[in-house]
């Protein structure tokens, strides 16, 4: 219990002496993915994943490809002010029956990692997949699994990194579609798509460009509001360690949720507690929050003897 005490103390004069510390940026990498659904095709239902990704997001355009044509095209993803030059050699090919909306698709070239150069930095990437190939098989043909991973790219910055999306098949049937899509809390300009088995096509359409939400530091529960239900989070798995940036009480993105995470929550705090709430939830001044973290080593220390 001693340990645990020591542990507190300088956090508690820290406190008292107006320390705070501001959320630290750690990249965080957030993959979609969702099908395969023949349905999509005549877009009658919504797809969950394309839905999940764009709630993330504060602003984004899309590109139905219906004012494009030929290899490599240049991309405008809406009023975003965002285009992308394009290295698909096979380009944009017009076939209503495979095309997710309207009559134009993207259709990927064989052994080649096709790619977009975005002309400002993004966040976010996604489109739907029509699987022409690459997965999909008919009997008595197998095809193996094609692992669909993107290569995320700052040119400005020289850096890279892969994130794998899924895999698709083996031996789905021909033209599923599939939403594939990628956010990163780090910035990207150009991004490439690799496949594990490249043989035939895949083809894009709709696809996404944007900016993800910049999080709420405090808002543990992604609700947009900083209150006692984050309170609770935080409470909660005090002590714990591993978590990914501003989750289960870890508003500063070290991986440990702890007294400097209770800062970063009272300074961001905009909803008052709960009725049934107020006297356990309410907003400790620094030495309040000293003995509500001394009590929390004590406890811990019990539970351990």
């Amino acid at each position: 219990m001693r340990m645990r005490i020591e542990c507190v103390v300088p956090f508690c004069l820290a406190a008292f002496a107006g320390w705070g510390l501001l959320p630290a940026v750690h990249a965080e990498v957030t993959p979609y993915f969702g099908g395969p659904d023949a349905s999509k095709l005549t877009m009658t239902n919504s797809s969950a994943a394309r839905n999940e990704f764009l709630a993330a997001l504060s602003s984004y355009g899309v590109e139905d490809l219906e004012d494009n044509s030929g290899a490599n095209p240049t991309l405008t993803f809406g009023a975003t002010g965002i285009t992308a030059t394009t290295g698909f050699s096979n380009g944009v090919n017009s076939l209503p029956t495979y095309a997710v909306s309207g009559q134009r698709f993207l259709w990927d070239t064989e052994g080649v990692d096709d790619w977009l150069q975005f002309s400002e930095p993004v966040t976010a990437f996604g489109s739907y997949i029509a699987q022409g190939g690459d997965g999909s098989s008919s009997p008595p043909i197998s095809a193996p699994a094609n692992r669909l991973t993107f290569t995320l790219q700052n040119t400005v910055l020289g850096t890279s990194k892969e994130v794998v999306i899924h895999d698709l098949g083996p031996d789905w049937p021909f033209y599923n579609v599939i939403f594939v899509g990628v956010t990163d809390t780090e910035p990207f300009d150009r991004i490439s798509f690799h496949e594990s088995y490249d043989y035939d096509g895949l083809l894009w359409d709709g696809l996404i460009a944007g900016q993800l939400k910049q999080p709420i530091p405090g808002d543990f529960n992604g609700d947009d509001l900083v209150d006692a239900a984050d309170l609770g989070i935080w409470r909660e798995n005090f002590g714990s360690t591993g978590m990914p940036a501003n989750t289960l009480g870890d508003a500063n993105g070290d991986g440990i949720a702890d007294g400097a995470d209770f800062l970063v929550w009272q300074r961001h705090f905009t909803a008052p507690p709960a009725p049934a709430a107020v006297t356990s939830a309410a907003v400790p001044e620094p030495a309040g929050l000293c003995l509500l973290l001394a009590g929390l080593g004590i406890a811990r220390a019990f539970r351990r003897a």
